[in-house]
């Protein structure tokens, strides 16, 4: 906050309004404490990281976060790796001489949008991805160790796609439960992702109103009413039943028999129709588990032992298919039996042959020659007979029984192998939110831990400016885009930073989770979470005026959430006039931006606020704080007001100073000290 509150002017001081003293109301957040974002690089001048920073310091920025927009992949031009000891050391003195903070650094997000691995390009879950990513991340806590004395680093937290109708906050007895969805088609049309967990790889997309036919299965008929079976088991009606009535469970299903038809029965089913199979499923291996564990899951097991309903259709897919494949072998096997027996018979008559062709005198012997059967199918007669003996007839007769068994043996092998490996394919199989969100977990977990060592062995972090690192809420259309995602990834990631602590360090338990709690915050991003009006359901009849009115009191809900849930330790302040990704300053827009930060405010948060409106730069120089500091109610200087008069307006200071025809404030042009020489770093006398 820059404000006077004394009669001294200086001589080129005017003072329009007299000397009566002005008492503004308190701040809802100071300036000093508004800061705003700064790239690396200015893709509009193409101004370095030093020269950014300068003209944040200039715009009148309390702290700055810088954004990296070099892409991880790129091998020059940016990132922590293209600054060495020489800008690290100006950077440095250049905040410290202006008494401002480099608060944080946002990994750029054209490269690395999650730390589950996830990429896009290739559709998998990638360790190789996961690895690279982690290490620029290490890299950009180190550098905000070296430049800030500490603070933050974010990630663009689009861990992996996911549907959004059915996601848990979607659903259950909330007060917004379904209120949201990608697309009025999405539950009829949206795709789910199933990955084998020993590669990563995408193996299958489910789309939901794909069809599958599935046996009808055989159950227990409800005119017959409750009865007991031959084993003296209580059946009730629409129990899973065998071809004697006898109930059967989950595993031992049958397929019901149309007597009349000679055939078991299908149905067709799509994805919706496997949400009730899922259940059953999620019961049975539950069972199993207790049955050969002696004792209940633990919360992680359930997790695992929970089936959804896109495993349980490729579950149903896999079982077909493992059927066909055991149905052929079986069947084989009866055939290769009989080709065993029929070679046995084939050996012995050529035994028999080869022991009477060496009795008959050769002048007779040509008694023996039968004709042999064409080898190709044409009309009889056309191709002459080729006349030989029993023995070698036979002896043919048993080189092709020995192939046809081999051919049968190779195909049984083939059909059962194919069986074994659909069926561990099927143990492998996992939801991409199973899989990738252990991933994130482990990521944000590791990073934790390097960003607590690098604060208490990099000599230039301060001992009260800790490093943490965090997911920043994301977009709509991926996990970390939603509150409750942005809160599980934080939760789960500091419990899992406390397990290894604990057990790697020997740390106790509180001392852990104290830890955990200081390396591991997220950064709200406000104008992520107004994007989320794009998938906000339209009401018959509604303004849209009165949705959006609706629609902010979710913003307001959830924003009180993310200040309860001491998850978040920055907050980017930007506003958007649309539910599209927007830029602009606080009060610009159409989200109670304002109001959200203050629901922080009242919960005695401490983080620091940044403003990302830089949209708003290209209608006037330093808006993108101005108006920050404006929306927020932080006075900028001291207005005397005329007796019994208004005093000055906003308008009166903010880019007054240049197109003006009155003199100005400060001196400027010729007067001004000359920047023919500067420090190295490019810091001006002024």
């Amino acid at each position: 906050m820059v404000e006077f509150r004394t009669d001294y002017y200086s001589a080129m001081d005017r003072s329009p309004y007299g000397n009566a003293q002005v008492n503004p109301p308190e701040p809802i957040v100071p300036i000093k404490d508004i800061g705003m974002t700064v790239p690396e690089r200015d893709p509009r001048t193409g101004a370095h990281i030093i020269q950014t920073t300068t003209s944040a310091i200039r715009s009148g920025a309390a702290n700055i976060q810088i954004v990296m927009t070099t892409p991880s992949n790129s091998a020059i031009g940016g990132r922590a790796k293209a600054y060495g000891r020489d800008v690290r050391q100006a950077l440095r003195e250049l905040t410290e001489v202006n008494n401002v903070e480099i608060e944080g650094v946002e990994m750029p997000t054209s490269s690395i949008s999650n730390l589950s691995g996830f990429d896009p390009q290739s559709g998998r879950i990638s360790e190789e991805k996961r690895y690279d990513d982690l290490n620029e991340v290490r890299e950009a806590i180190r550098f905000a160790g070296d430049v800030g004395r500490g603070g933050s680093v974010d990630i663009w937290s689009q861990e992996f796609p996911r549907t959004i109708f059915d996601a848990k906050w979607n659903n259950g007895a909330q007060k917004w439960k379904g209120q949201f969805y990608a697309h009025p088609e999405e539950e009829k049309k949206a795709v789910k992702h199933l990955v084998d967990d020993r590669t990563g790889r995408v193996i299958q997309e489910i789309r939901l109103n794909q069809e599958l036919f599935y046996p009808k299965w055989n159950r227990a008929p409800s005119s017959k009413g409750t009865y007991t079976d031959e084993k003296g088991n209580l059946v009730h009606p629409n129990d899973y039943v065998d071809y004697n009535e006898n109930k059967v469970d989950f595993g031992n299903r049958v397929p019901e028999y149309n007597p009349e038809k000679g055939t078991f029965e299908v149905e067709k089913k799509t994805w919706h129709d496997f949400t009730a199979e899922a259940k059953e499923r999620t019961a049975f291996e539950l069972q199993k588990f207790m049955r050969e564990n002696g004792r209940s899951p633990n919360a992680k097991e359930m997790e695992d032992l929970n089936v959804s309903p896109q495993e349980a259709f490729f579950h149903a897919t896999v079982e077909s298919q493992v059927a066909t494949a055991r149905g052929y072998a079986s069947r084989y096997e009866v055939a290769v039996k009989e080709s065993f027996e029929g070679l046995k018979k084939l050996k012995k008559a050529k035994e028999f042959y080869d022991n009477l062709e060496a009795s008959i005198p050769a002048e007779e012997k040509f008694r023996l020659l039968q004709a042999e059967a064409a080898r190709i199918n044409v009309p009889q007669g056309l191709i002459p007979h080729d006349y030989k003996y029993p023995s070698e007839i036979l002896g043919r007769a048993i080189k092709d029984a020995e192939k046809n068994i081999q051919g049968e043996k190779d195909f049984i092998t083939g059909q059962k192998q194919q069986a074994a490996d659909l069926e561990l394919q099927r143990k492998h199989v996992k939801t991409l939110d199973k899989y990738a969100i252990e991933k994130s977990i482990d990521s944000y977990a590791e990073l934790g831990i390097y960003a607590m060592e690098e604060t208490k062995n990099n000599p230039f972090v301060r001992a009260d400016k800790p490093l943490f690192v965090g997911p920043e809420l994301g977009w709509p259309q991926a996990f970390g885009g939603h509150p409750d995602e942005f809160i599980e990834l934080v939760t789960k990631a500091r419990a899992k930073m406390t397990e290894r602590l604990t057990h790697e360090r020997n740390m106790s338990e509180q001392q852990a989770k104290e830890l955990s709690e200081k390396h591991i915050k997220g950064l709200f991003d406000t104008s992520h979470l107004g994007m989320w009006l794009r998938n906000f359901r339209r009401k018959p009849g509604e303004s849209e005026d009165q949705r959006i009115k609706e629609f902010n009191t979710w913003f307001i809900d959830q924003s009180k959430k993310l200040a309860d849930s001491n998850t978040v330790g920055s907050i980017q302040a930007v506003d958007s006039a649309t539910g599209a990704h927007g830029h602009l300053p606080p009060g610009q827009g159409i989200f109670p931006v304002v109001e959200a930060v203050k629901e922080f405010k009242k919960r005695g948060w401490k983080g620091f606020v940044v403003s990302e409106g830089h949209e708003e730069e290209q209608f006037g120089k330093g808006r993108i704080v101005t108006e920050t500091w404006r929306a927020f109610g932080s006075p900028i200087y001291r207005f005397p007001a005329p007796q019994g008069g208004p005093g000055p307006r906003w308008g009166d200071v903010q880019s007054s100073y240049f197109g003006r025809t009155e003199p100005p404030m400060y001196i400027f042009g010729a007067y001004a000290p000359s920047n023919e020489w500067t420090l190295w770093s490019q810091v001006p006398f002024e």
